[in-house]
């Protein structure tokens, strides 16, 4: 930038005035300041760019028959280590618990492996949303898009979400307390559905999915609390 201004200032040093010259020079450096921040600027798009390709590519390997839920569309730039450490954690579940993406909510029943909600029906959402304008029951949480955030440029905390995944589990496998608040129109009440939109902070649903990824790393994961990680994921409550 320096020899383009020391450039400029040569060719009208000979025409202009002295306190003319110095105005039209802060001018064509602040010029100069703005080109540079633009190159800058796509660089760095350039870049952000190519790492949701790298997102995008993983989605077209999943298996034709299945696979976790991925980006429907890039993540934003400034969250694509975050995304890509929850498209790490949602692959490990798929490949340790299977393609839950189909499966329903678990029902309530006595023992272990029940549920806390009535589980999903499309005909009863179809007559609560036409009735009362809301719905309530046990979702699957794959069924969400948990690459939908509300703010993508507002950056999202990997370490911060781990915390609320400690708090929520305090180390043993439970039932998320939190009531997930979806957007959802009548004609996506199908049998079973997908994609929904999450209107609660996506950090809570992010943290369920971090606190079941991180049991299943554990060396000391055994078979039955792998077995209660399903039952956790499946009936996320929703609203």
């Amino acid at each position: 930038m320096n020899r383009d201004l020391e450039e400029w200032e040569a060719k009208q040093s000979d025409s202009l005035g002295e306190e003319e010259l110095a105005r039209l020079k802060e001018e064509e450096k602040k010029r100069l300041a703005r080109v540079i921040q633009e190159v800058k600027h796509k660089k760095s798009l350039e870049k952000q760019g190519a790492a949701a390709a790298k997102v995008k590519a993983k989605a077209k390997a999943a298996p034709a028959s299945g696979g976790p839920p991925l980006p429907l569309e890039p993540s934003s730039g400034a969250n694509n280590a975050y995304f890509q450490k929850l498209a790490d954690d949602l692959q490990l579940i798929y490949e340790t618990l299977g393609d839950l993406k189909n499966e329903k909510p678990v029902p309530i029943k006595d023992g272990p492996g029940g549920g806390v909600q009535e589980p999903y029906n499309s005909s009863d959402c179809k007559k609560a949303l036409g009735s009362q304008g809301y719905y309530i029951s046990a979702a699957n949480l794959m069924w969400f898009d948990l690459f939908r955030v509300a703010s993508p440029d507002v950056p999202l905390s990997v370490e911060r979400t781990s915390d609320l995944a400690n708090f929520l589990f305090q180390g043993k496998v439970d039932h998320c307390r939190v009531l997930f608040d979806v957007a959802v129109a009548e004609k996506e009440c199908t049998d079973v559905p997908g994609g929904l939109k999450l209107i609660s902070p996506e950090e809570v649903a992010h943290a369920v999915v971090m606190a079941c990824a991180s049991r299943l790393r554990s060396k000391d994961c055994r078979a039955e609390e792998k077995e209660q990680w399903r039952c956790t994921l499946f009936p996320a409550n929703t609203y």
